[in-house]
């Protein structure tokens, strides 16, 4: 089940990296979003920002996007490996 957290403070700036951590099959996989974001205004039981700014509904749908692509690249590889050896 897809995930995102904020892991540490970047003491110049005071925003936090947002990380991606995705675990299909035991197998764990954790990469950056590439956005900085306060933690401050960070739900971390939600995995979520928090608040109506532009920053925070893009953040969000931006989190929400790379979930969806996760969880299709994960039914994609299943439904490929369920089928594996199977003739047709």
């Amino acid at each position: 089940m897809p995930s995102a957290n904020v892991p540490y403070r970047d003491g110049i700036s005071g925003t936090c990296p947002v990380m991606e951590r995705i675990t299909v099959d035991g197998k764990i996989a954790q990469f950056s979003l590439k956005e900085d974001f306060r933690p401050d205004y960070w739900d971390a039981q939600k995995g979520r920002a928090n608040g109506k700014t532009r920053e925070q509904i893009a953040l969000n749908r931006k989190i929400d996007q790379t979930e969806q692509r996760a969880e299709i690249k994960a039914q994609l590889s299943l439904n490929r490996h369920c089928f594996e050896g199977v003739g047709f």
